[in-house]
């Protein structure tokens, strides 16, 4: 199950957020581009990072990353937890200052990285549902899709039921690919 979005967002507070931290945020981005992680990653950390920032803006004097302990990045992880976020949103909301905390501690810019006390939740259960059909389902689903005349419909049905794929998996699947999982499934189809 996706965890609540947390949306701390606000260029205004950015711009005014304590300038060492603002620096040190600087040659991180420069330093996530040299070790050559995906942008993806970099505008997740970053993205992360300036909610934190705006936490510290709002709630805790606008200190220093470097000025501020264990407890007070228990306290945003606190406050993430009780807006929604689940243990994963959670676990990777730590593993993101923890990394900036070791880039810092890299530069000597602190002795110790704070995050390293900080316990990290457990895995979360998962919420999922899965459903079945029965028999008598796929033989009703199949007499639809034949009164719907729609092929292309009836196509992702069966290379669904067949592969036992997920949707998101067959929503992916290039026509290429289709091509091939047809003439597995050619049986199938004949039999609509």
């Amino acid at each position: 199950m996706r965890s609540k979005r947390i949306v701390l967002h606000d260029e205004e507070k950015l711009k005014n957020i304590n300038p060492e931290t603002a620096q040190i945020m600087q040659r991180y981005k420069i330093d996530m581009s040299m070790r050559n992680l995906s942008p993806r990653t970099q505008k997740h950390y970053t993205y992360d990072l300036e909610q934190w920032f705006i936490y510290i803006y709002d709630k805790q004097q606008n200190r220093s990353v470097k000025e501020l302990t264990d407890d007070d990045i228990t306290e945003f992880i606190y406050y993430c937890m009780s807006e929604g976020n689940n243990s994963e949103r959670i676990k990777l909301r730590i593993a993101t200052i923890s990394a900036f905390y070791r880039f810092m501690r890299k530069k000597k810019l602190i002795r110790e990285n704070p995050v390293e006390f900080i316990d990290r939740p457990k895995k979360g259960l998962k919420i999922i549902t899965q459903t079945y059909l029965t028999a008598e389902q796929v033989a009703m689903m199949r007499e639809k899709l034949i009164s719907s005349n729609d092929l292309q419909l009836r196509v992702y049905a069966m290379i669904s039921l067949s592969t036992m794929a997920r949707v998101t998996a067959i929503a992916s699947i290039k026509w290429d690919q289709r091509c091939t999982v047809l003439r597995r499934t050619k049986n199938e189809l004949q039999k609509l």
